[in-house]
């Protein structure tokens, strides 16, 4: 992953949290409603450290050693260590380090740290901070990639002088360095004109190969550097050196030579890597709009190949890549660059990453961060691929009175979508939905809408862990669709089957976080100070709430006087005069010191039970860190892993999709956790998935091909889409291609027999040769038979013979030319060579058919 430093809005870094939901909490009540307990936070261990406003906020965190080391990045450039699991913090200091404040804290492989300064000063640790090094001294880094495997690999860009005062001059590009011992000692130049964006190592499908490939997107020479369209994307085999070794023949000895790098992309301007596709968007003029986007992808280190689309995507659309990991890319599609409107498309590739089609239309569009992100509804059940939580306008450009979003869930890789319907209360009874609005015309507002779990995805997103599996967590409303944006109506829900059912589990918006492998089940108030926090030990409701007071409250005492006046007597004069007295009362006050928490955080460590609470008290000027411990509780260890179908075991294999019958993905694993009614601390480092079986394909395991959609009165039939023009397959002789019935399998479906909508191999037709010339001379001998006219037959033989082979010849042209047409139109009638493979493009395949018959 290459990380760009002077973008100002790539400073705060999205921050991957590996921290870890699960849902685990004993339900010891017995009644079908909650029941919680106070506890002060004097029964558990606590500790506070606060940042000062010469530090103002704590932009990153990071965790090395299994949590026992942590780095926390102020705002203003100061690193704070603590090398306890965060009990205590300390500032860090670095030798050297003069004004220059640190940029941005990078997680390296082998936990290593890198710290990387503002100005010429950047370090790092590879110890768990026992020694800092200096590194890349001198250099301002513009940015960075590590590789994956290895923390000394590095490649860095560094910008002329004159880029940091005018970056956009003609004068400043970026130079791509090379380091194998982290940037210590040993720096290689290696090349002039890069995007510093656009500089990456390869992924897994590419290690494979080599370990030293990667990728960067460059201009040939300073000469054509000022156009975006003279940058390209290419593939280096060893970032080490410039000079490669290439062997000798039999007769001379090899030597070094340098690298020819290999060109994938012309006009790149934007590269996306992720552990399974490489992907690239290039820009090329074209036609009144100036520009064409095109998109290309290599999949598991196969070959660069161009994506295809519905429609054509020009200049005018933006895309946003929602996700590159769960075996088929998602991506978000604006018709609109200048000004993305509310909505976008969801688009979803093939297992390849090539072909798209639309999996889901209207979009809603992230409302919180809308000036600065293109995000899309979008959560995919984290640990489980295929199943995937949006949300969708059902009344695209409509009023504002009718704009009504709706969740929809797929189960089987965006194959289809359904609303989330089986939502219960803490009763375990069917939550309804109240009846719908009545309309200004006496009409009913939305009533056909089902009533169903709508998630808020922006504000308060989703939940699920890969060390959680199945359990996810939201806030939403059980309604007939919902406005854009949160609702002032929401309640937190829990799922324990990856969203088939849903459970309401609390009144109102909580702020949820599971602890490692799931122990402990945290909620807190969510946007407003709090000094609780709420804590369970199983995942299953009705929940049995323990209340923790995670401040020491400040008691403080004061005594006011107030006085007041009252009649008295005068026994003497026997007359009423009014006499003021002092009322003498003492007020205890109990400040607890509210905190607004933004986040919870486990730290990741075998100990599941530590907790950091993130939050401010003073309007957000400092960073407060709570460290909680829940040691306290004594919880016991969970038994029975190796039996988990005994009742008696702490554990249990969960199936996702068990209970409605139905296979993931063509096939059905099952994972081995914690059961949620268990209260015990599960200490397995991770849990190993089981394979079950594969399953027999169903109509659900197949997709439309490209080309083809489902229409409203096909009946779940995939049909010729012909808006979408198909080129066609130039069928040579003999030459076999796929052909396909309309269908494909969805991205990473396993599944294997009973119904085959499979493409499948046809062969062209060999056409049989021409008449043998033989039979022109057995004609001419029997003609031979009177001496006299000898010379006049052989004038006519020769007259004889060059006719047939005319006709000959051209009877050949004539046949092969309309079986190569037959084949042709079959192609169009039958189905479009979309997806039809060769082992070179269509246009090659038809030069080369000419080729032949004009050589015949």
């Amino acid at each position: 992953m290459t990380r760009s430093f002077r973008d100002p809005t790539m400073k705060i870094t999205k921050l991957m949290y590996i921290f870890l939901l699960i849902l685990f909490v004993s339900s010891s009540s017995s009644s079908s409603s909650a029941s919680i307990t106070s506890v002060e936070a004097a029964s558990f261990n606590f500790t506070e450290f606060s940042t000062t406003l010469s530090d103002s906020v704590i932009e990153q965190v990071a965790f090395t050693a299994e949590g026992r080391v942590a780095y926390a990045l102020t705002a203003f450039g100061n690193v704070y260590v603590s090398y306890d699991g965060s009990y205590s913090w300390s500032r860090l200091y670095f030798e050297g380090q003069g004004d220059d404040s640190i940029y941005s804290i990078l997680q390296t492989a082998n936990d290593g740290v890198f710290f990387f300064g503002v100005g010429r000063h950047h370090y790092r640790t590879v110890d768990q901070g026992a020694t800092i090094q200096t590194v890349l001294y001198g250099y301002i880094v513009e940015s960075i990639s590590f590789h994956p495997n290895n923390s000394d690999w590095i490649l860095f860009t560094v910008g002329q002088d004159i880029c940091q005062i005018s970056p956009t001059s003609s004068s400043c590009y970026y130079t791509l360095y090379t380091s194998d011992d982290g940037g210590v000692r040993v720096f290689t130049q290696f090349l002039p004109y890069v995007i510093p964006s656009e500089v990456s190592f390869g992924n897994a499908g590419t290690y494979a190969v080599s370990p030293y490939v990667f990728y960067v997107v460059a201009a040939a020479s300073a000469s054509v550097a000022n156009s975006i369209y003279n940058y390209h994307l290419y593939q280096y085999q060893d970032f080490r050196s410039l000079l490669v070794w290439q062997e000798g023949d039999s007769e001379t000895m090899g030597s070094y030579v340098k690298q020819s790098p290999r060109l994938l992309v012309q006009s790149c301007v934007q590269l996306y890597i992720s552990n399974e596709f490489i992907l690239a968007l290039s820009l090329s003029r074209s036609g009144a709009s100036g520009q064409l986007a095109a998109l290309y992808v290599s999949a598991y280190g196969g070959p660069m190949l161009a994506s295809r689309f519905p429609q054509t995507i020009d200049s005018a659309a933006t895309y946003y890549i929602q996700d590159m990991d769960n075996g088929a890319i998602w991506m978000g599609l604006y018709e609109k660059r200048d000004d993305p409107s509310d909505e976008g498309n969801l688009y979803l590739s093939n297992g390849l990453g090539q072909d798209y089609r639309l999996t889901l239309p209207y979009i809603t569009r992230d409302t919180i961060k809308k000036t600065t992100s293109l995000a899309l509804a979008y959560h995919n059940v984290e640990g489980i691929v295929g199943i995937v939580f949006s949300s969708r306008s059902l009344v695209p450009g409509g009023l504002a009175q009718d704009s009504v979003h709706q969740t929809q869930g797929t189960f089987n890789q965006g194959g289809s979508w359904a609303p989330l319907v089986q939502v219960y209360d803490t009763d375990h009874h069917q939550m309804t939905c109240p009846p719908a609005p009545p309309r200004p015309d006496n009409s009913t507002l939305h009533e056909d809408i089902v009533c169903s779990l709508n998630i808020d995805f922006f504000k308060h997103p989703p939940i699920s862990s890969d060390r959680a599996i199945g359990t996810i967590f939201a806030v939403g409303t059980v309604s007939r669709g919902v406005a854009i944006g949160p609702s002032s109506t929401a309640d937190t829900f829990m799922s324990l089957d990856a969203g088939l059912t849903w459970t309401k589990i609390h009144e109102g918006v909580k702020m949820m976080q599971v602890g490692y492998h799931g122990s402990i089940v945290i909620a807190l108030d969510a946007d407003e100070p709090v000094h609780s926090l709420k804590y369970s030990l199983t995942p299953q409701v009705p929940y049995s709430w323990v209340e923790l007071n995670f401040t020491t409250p400040t008691i403080s005492t004061q005594t006011v006087n107030t006085p007041y006046i009252m009649p008295v007597l005068n026994e003497t004069t026997g007359l009423w005069t009014n006499q003021t007295f002092i009322n003498t009362t003492t007020i205890t006050n109990v400040d607890y010191h509210d905190m607004l928490v933004d986040e919870i955080r486990v730290v990741p460590s075998l100990n599941d039970r530590w907790f950091i609470l993130e939050g401010s008290r003073d309007d957000g000027d400092t960073t407060t860190f709570i460290h909680v411990d829940f040691s306290f509780l004594n919880i016991p260890i969970c038994q029975g892993a190796e039996d988990p179908s005994n009742p008696s075991s702490d554990y249990e294999m969960y199936t996702p999709l068990e209970s409605s019958g139905r296979c993931l993905l063509g096939q059905r694993v099952s994972f081995l956790r914690k059961r949620p009614s268990s209260s015990c601390f599960d200490p397995l480092p991770s849990h190993n998935t089981t394979f079950v079986n594969i399953c027999a394909c169903e109509r659900a395991d197949y997709e439309c091909d490209y080309g083809y959609i489902i229409k409203s009165n096909t009946n779940d039939t995939c049909v010729r889409d012909e808006s979408v023009s198909l080129a066609p397959f130039a069928c040579r002789p003999g030459v076999s291609y796929q052909q396909t019935r309309g269908y494909r399998k969805i991205g990473g479906d396993q599944c294997q027999g009973d119904i085959n909508l499979d493409s499948y191999t046809m062969v062209c037709p060999i056409p049989p040769p021409p008449p043998e010339p033989g039979i022109v001379e057995k004609v001419i001998h029997v003609v031979q038979t009177n001496p006299g006219t000898i010379a006049g037959a052989v004038i006519g033989s020769i007259a004889g013979v060059i006719v047939l082979v005319l006709i000959g010849y051209f009877g050949r042209q004539w046949y092969v030319s309309r079986a190569y047409n037959y084949q042709r139109k079959a192609n169009f009638d039958e189905a479009p060579s979309g997806n039809m493979a060769s082992s070179s493009s269509a246009a090659a395949d038809l030069e080369s058919a000419r080729s032949e018959n004009n050589a015949l």
